[in-house]
């Protein structure tokens, strides 16, 4: 049951939501991978990490809310958002923690099939826009469009597939992390920062009077918003690893990855327009819910830290996300075209 209301938010209220979820996105991409895990009380965590997760979100999804937010709309969407590893961070090219596992012309294949097919779209991208709209909004366009086997699933256990997903997250975290004490301060810094959110969000401002769109930038908020995404594209893409930058031929590879996604993008939105909305509630979790999610998360995270087995728990994760990945694109095309 829908509890939207005709009411418009506040530009305060806006912007607001707007921090959430770009603090949902850094969360989900950045701290569960151990890339970042102290986003909300670092310099570079407020001025160079949130703004460039947030800006993405922001601006990719007002794009796919022109239309229906289709889940392969969304993942060509997430697919655009994780091409910034090739210009920004330069990762797709040579990878920061080390070579390649295979090169082609330049372009490191499985550190791209990992981050852009299915880190990116997933986790940075689908995922925080989905929490969003369900915790924090009235409406439910997005899970709506998720597989009915999905829906079914997690309607029928509710708590169950959050608290797998939370440890599977915790593992990553926790392998990834300097020690124990890191984990176990990363957690309680990023749960705490994100439940004070959440609980100004859902007690002061009662955002759930609004709708998702209403609360996503208008035409002329994103054109504001995409000047800061220029400018961290290039001051980034200048001061961060210049020195491996690719022949001309990766490149061509890259800026064919773009050009391709574009189009594939363009096209879905087209499609998107003609296609029938529909509204599924999901459950609905209590504070309670949400604080068994964080221990089991800080819990998995501080005993894999402890394990010593970090790479194996990031490793282990990266081929099944690539058949994920290749199997989302190839349905993804399917759908579209």
């Amino acid at each position: 049951m829908e509890h939207v209301q005709d009411e418009k938010p506040s530009r305060r209220e806006k912007i607001f939501f707007w921090l959430i979820l770009s603090a949902l996105s850094t969360f989900f991409a950045e701290v569960i991978s151990g890339s970042y895990i102290f986003p909300f009380t670092t310099v570079w965590g407020w001025i160079g990490v949130l703004p460039l997760y947030g800006l993405h979100c922001l601006i990719i999804g007002h794009f796919v809310l022109r239309g229906r937010p289709k889940l392969w709309l969304l993942f060509v969407g997430g697919v655009i958002f994780g091409l910034y590893e090739a210009y920004i961070t330069k990762v797709l090219w040579i990878p920061t923690w080390g070579e390649p596992m295979v090169s082609m012309g330049g372009v490191a294949i499985v550190e791209t099939m990992v981050l852009v097919l299915w880190w990116h779209p997933l986790l940075s991208f689908i995922l925080p826009l989905l929490t969003a709209e369900y915790l924090l909004t009235g409406s439910s366009e997005i899970y709506s469009e998720l597989p009915v086997k999905l829906r079914r699933s997690v309607a029928r256990r509710p708590i169950l597939i959050p608290a797998l997903f939370f440890l599977w997250a915790g593992m990553l975290h926790g392998g990834s992390s300097p020690s124990p004490i890191h984990s176990l301060a990363s957690s309680i810094s990023v749960f705490g920062f994100l439940a004070l959110l959440a609980y100004l969000w859902r007690k002061k401002i009662l955002g759930q009077r609004y709708s998702f769109r209403s609360l996503m930038p208008s035409k002329k908020e994103m054109w504001v918003l995409a000047i800061p995404l220029a400018l961290i594209y290039i001051i980034m893409g200048i001061f961060i690893r210049p020195e491996i930058l690719p022949g001309i031929t990766g490149h061509v590879i890259i800026i064919s990855f773009y050009i391709g996604a574009f189009l594939l993008f363009r096209t879905g939105l087209k499609r998107s327009r003609r296609s029938r909305s529909s509204k599924k509630p999901g459950p609905r979790y209590t504070w309670k819910n949400t604080m068994l999610f964080a221990g089991i998360f800080t819990a998995s995270s501080v005993l894999w830290s402890l394990s010593g087995l970090g790479v194996w728990a990031l490793m282990i994760s990266w081929f099944p996300g690539i058949w994920i990945g290749i199997n989302m694109l190839g349905w993804s095309v399917k759908k579209i075209l």
